[in-house]
């Protein structure tokens, strides 16, 4: 095992191989990990504090973008389904990798919404880059350009 673990590896300029048994592994582990305690490890969700993901559209959904959305800025006080939840979810963006994102968002949508296609790092990029690039601006301001 490394010592300091994969990511402080990769960090330094370590080549480091991840086997798919691992990838494989990774996704119940890091849904135990920073989701488990509030949807339930079932995805059964917490009566009035947090929503059930069993079913829910954006697990079923064939389009992963609001899914990985919402894991990146966080949700909280709206509506979802006509029902308030009272808890709200923080942030990932600065918590979790492209890789880690895509592997938890990967088993969520196979184990509670039934879709088969895996959400891919690049996926997962894409949003970032989506939501950085919707930031509000002043009305007339312009983007500098590099």
């Amino acid at each position: 095992m490394l010592k300091g673990g994969i990511r402080e590896w990769k960090e330094k300029g370590f080549a480091v191989v991840v086997s798919d048994a691992d990838g494989e592994a990774k996704g119940p582990r890091l849904y135990k990990q920073h989701c488990a305690a509030c949807h339930g490890d079932a995805g059964q969700g917490m009566a009035n504090h947090f929503p059930p993901l069993e079913n829910d559209p954006m697990m079923k959904s064939k389009d992963a973008w609001p899914a990985i959305w919402v894991t990146l800025e966080g949700l909280g006080g709206r509506p979802l389904a006509g029902r308030t939840y009272m808890g709200s979810m923080g942030p990932f963006k600065k918590i979790l990798t492209d890789d880690e994102i895509a592997a938890l968002l990967t088993y969520a949508r196979r184990e509670f919404g039934g879709v088969k296609t895996p959400v891919l790092p690049s996926h997962v990029l894409d949003v970032r880059r989506d939501i950085a690039g919707a930031q509000w601006k002043p009305k007339g301001m312009q983007t500098p350009k590099p």
